[in-house]
């Protein structure tokens, strides 16, 4: 089953990309090309050729047929996003030798497929974005710890202000009370001495 769903997405990958490629020699040269002939290497009675940058010279050494699935993929990728890949009409210079036989024609080739190379390239090309994004996501958290632990501090702060504020109002809640009872005793002790003096003179008057 894993077989046949990998030549299952390989086939799936492979139309696409020829209809890709279909599409855009028609938007580029109005040659109506059906996907299923079109070539990666023309041939000298095809009347267009590929113009690419260096890096992808190496997928313009094989038929359509003989790539991988990855291959597939990032042709798909360089001519819908990056718009590497360009049709030129044959007269025009081109990337591939015009001595190229067609996809049927051509023996397949006994070297590795460049799918793996490829994909290592993408892999590592991802895993310097990834690298930057923890990078950036790192100093992100660093910044917020930092902003956490500061209002941490602030809190800490506060707490022991209110902490004190607490504690001076017990003191002079404290304090208060005491006066307030010595005020009473004092108040208390000069309602005993008035009557004493109100019976002392009472008893010298008599």
């Amino acid at each position: 089953m894993p077989a046949r769903r990998n030549n299952e997405d390989r086939a799936r990958w492979r139309s696409k990309c020829r209809c890709m490629l279909s599409n855009h020699l028609e938007q580029k040269l109005g040659l109506h090309i059906e996907p299923s002939q079109v070539r990666l290497v023309p041939t000298s009675n095809d009347p267009y050729r590929w113009k690419y940058p260096p890096r992808l010279q190496k997928l313009f050494t094989k038929n359509m047929s003989d790539q991988s699935i990855g291959v597939y993929k990032i042709l798909c990728r360089e001519i819908e996003v990056k718009k590497s890949i360009i049709a030129v009409a044959q007269d025009e210079s081109g990337g591939l030798d015009e001595g190229a036989t067609s996809d049927d024609e051509r023996p397949r080739s006994s070297e590795p497929e460049l799918g793996p190379l490829l994909t290592t390239e993408q892999l590592q090309i991802e895993n310097q974005k990834l690298s930057k994004e923890v990078l950036l996501l790192h100093d992100q958290a660093t910044h917020a710890q930092e902003e956490a632990d500061r209002k941490d501090r602030e809190i800490e702060q506060l707490r022991q202000e209110i902490q004190k504020s607490t504690s001076t109002r017990d003191y002079f809640q404290a304090y208060l009370q005491r006066c307030s009872q010595q005020v009473e005793n004092a108040s208390k002790l000069l309602e005993s001495l008035n009557r004493e003096l109100r019976c002392d003179i009472a008893v010298i008057l008599s």
